[in-house]
């Protein structure tokens, strides 16, 4: 009788051993995966902090951005003295030089507040832009000092603000063939230009002869000074 209770009692500590055993096993297993379950939900909540960290700090970017350009427009506007469509003109004309040239909409702004500066009339200023961009591009100059520039040739030649991308050209062919400047060549026709253009002379030609004055002559845009 005592053998066949303990035998029973054997075989009853032995099951609940056993279920101890997978017990503890499974425990492990759900610890284990309960880890890597938070430290994924941590990776991801870094994640997605740090894009909405970027999505925050890009829409800044993009609210200042567009605040500054709007805040040149008022400027142009004010500058230039331009209607409500003549204004609405502009503000297109500068985003369509943002999409299409190395200058941004805000920095075709800037150029357009030059250029009414220079007494160009709403309409002048647009068709001068293109233009006026492709010079400093060219001459990698400071968009105040390129519309000073580009402004003085168109008036001292008598030149129409539509022809400004002609003017770009015939200014980008002397420096890059000669060595001057787009600096040298503005303060050189600056001065002998009224009187150049008066004689009858192209800007063509005294561009030319600035540029072989350069060859011979390294303070040729200091000449005049």
């Amino acid at each position: 009788m005592n053998h066949e209770i303990l035998v029973k009692i054997g075989g009853d500590i032995s099951g609940l051993s056993k279920g101890i055993s997978e017990a503890q096993s499974q425990l492990k297993t759900f610890s284990s995966d309960a880890e890597a379950g938070f430290k994924a939900i941590g990776t991801a909540g870094k994640v997605v902090t740090g894009a909405g960290v970027a999505l925050a700090g890009g829409l800044g970017f993009a609210v200042k951005t567009s605040m500054d350009f709007q805040t040149e427009m008022a400027r142009v506007g004010a500058l230039s003295g331009a209607t409500d469509d003549e204004l609405r003109q502009l503000t297109e004309t500068a985003k369509e030089m943002g999409r299409t040239t190395s200058f941004t909409s805000t920095q075709s702004a800037e150029a357009l507040s030059f250029l009414s500066m220079a007494g160009y009339s709403a309409s002048e200023s647009m068709d001068a832009l293109s233009g006026l961009l492709n010079t400093a591009a060219a001459g990698q100059m400071d968009l105040g000092e390129t519309a000073d520039i580009t402004s003085n040739i168109l008036q001292s030649f008598g030149i129409a603000a539509k022809d400004t991308g002609k003017v770009a050209d015939v200014l980008t062919a002397a420096f890059t063939s000669s060595n001057v400047t787009l600096t040298d060549i503005g303060e050189t026709l600056k001065y002998v230009g009224p009187n150049a253009a008066a004689a009858g002379y192209s800007l063509e030609e005294m561009a030319a002869a600035t540029g072989l004055l350069g060859k011979h002559c390294p303070v040729v845009g200091k000449l005049a000074a």
